[in-house]
Parts: structure tokens; sequence; C-alpha cells
């Protein structure tokens, strides 16, 4: 009987350590407002790409991007595009498009159609707009960049996304 109460005990306490960090997890989500949601890997510099969404949501999903090199943040968190509160974002759900020092980032199901592009040797990104920056401006970079990454990778047939 006194093994079985250690036993108990000992699942009991492990199981709350796992709603505690899950707790302080979520308390911490809603005090900065995003959730990390996944972290695609690039090979390129040993880089990767966060992807994020708002922690509470009505319609829609937010997603936002951030790039990061060695822990600290490339490109701070930007908004890129928005799914259905119903689809569930997971790293599986993207591909990822590299080039030279150019990566692109699509949707897996339209593999074709490119949401994020980040230059590491330039830092050049989209669809990140500067403050001041037309929107105008932000799609010609997003062409430019697209057009290099089509060169890359010989890939010809793929667009700028919805973003």
């Amino acid at each position: 009987m006194k093994k079985f109460r250690f036993i108990a005990t000992a699942v009991a306490l492990i199981a709350l350590g796992y709603f505690l960090r899950d707790a302080v997890d979520f308390v911490t989500n809603l005090e900065d407002g995003k959730v990390e949601l996944c972290t695609i890997p690039t090979p390129i510099y040993d880089a990767e790409i966060a992807i994020y969404t708002d922690s509470c949501q009505e319609v829609s999903q937010a997603l936002y991007y951030e790039i990061r090199t060695g822990g600290q943040t490339r490109v701070p968190m930007a908004f890129f595009g928005a799914t259905a509160i119903g689809d569930r974002i997971k790293q599986d759900s993207f591909t990822l498009i590299s080039g030279k020092d150019l990566v692109g980032v699509a949707f897996d199901s339209t593999p074709k159609s490119v949401l994020i592009m980040h230059d590491f040797a330039t830092d050049e990104t989209w669809p990140k707009r500067g403050y001041s920056e037309h929107f105008s401006s932000t799609h010609q970079r997003g062409e430019r960049l697209l057009n290099r990454l089509r060169e890359e990778t010989s890939t010809t047939d793929l667009t700028l996304g919805d973003a």
C-alpha cells in the first residue's frame, strides 16, 4: 500500500509540474499577446524563422514572422498573413525554399505562393514594411526578391503570396 501511495504521489507531482509549466507559459503569452506556433530552421547562417499568432483570436488567426540567427533577432516580428482559426499551423504546414543567401516560405498547401522572403546577405525582407514605406515600394522589393529566388532555385512558377 505504501508503494502504491508513493507512486501515486510521484505521478501527481509530475502532472502538477506539467500543469504549472503550461500555466506559466499561458500567462506569459497573455502578457505579450503572441504565441509561437513553430520554428522553421534554414540552412543559411544557422538561422530560423519563427511563426507566431495572437494569443486571443476571433474569426481569423493573424500570422507573424521573426527571423533569428544564433538566438538573436535579425528581423523583428512582422505580420505576413492570416488563416482560419480551425487551421492547425505547425512546422509541417510550411515549405522552405532556399537559394544561395535567400530563403522563401510558403504554405505546404500552396508551395508556389511565397509568403515570406529574407535575404541574409543584405538583410532585405518581405513583406515587412518600414514605418514610412509606401505599399508600392514594398511590393517592388517583393518582386525583386522573388525574381532572385526564381533564379537561384530554377523555379519559374513562384508567385508573391497574399501577404
